[in-house]
């Protein structure tokens, strides 16, 4: 992702994005716009990058998986 500081519709290495609605508790919204403002970016950026990282982690995660077969 590219961190600009602006509020820039384009992600890096994405020329098919997909938009998608979430809501969030008052707390959790308010750290995200702590978060965001501490970066100097949007609350979706840090969002996107939270996503990515999490998601990245799933597949590192399914990747050492124990073999079950042999149970």
């Amino acid at each position: 992702m590219v961190q600009d500081g602006g509020m820039s519709n384009k992600i890096e290495g994405c020329e098919d994005i997909r938009r998608l609605s979430v809501s969030f508790s008052h707390k959790t919204y308010d750290s995200l716009e702590e978060i965001a403002a501490s970066k100097k970016v949007s609350i979706a950026w840090v969002v996107r990058d939270a996503v990515e990282i999490y998601t990245k982690g799933q597949k590192d995660d399914a990747n050492i998986m124990p073999d079950t077969q042999d149970v």
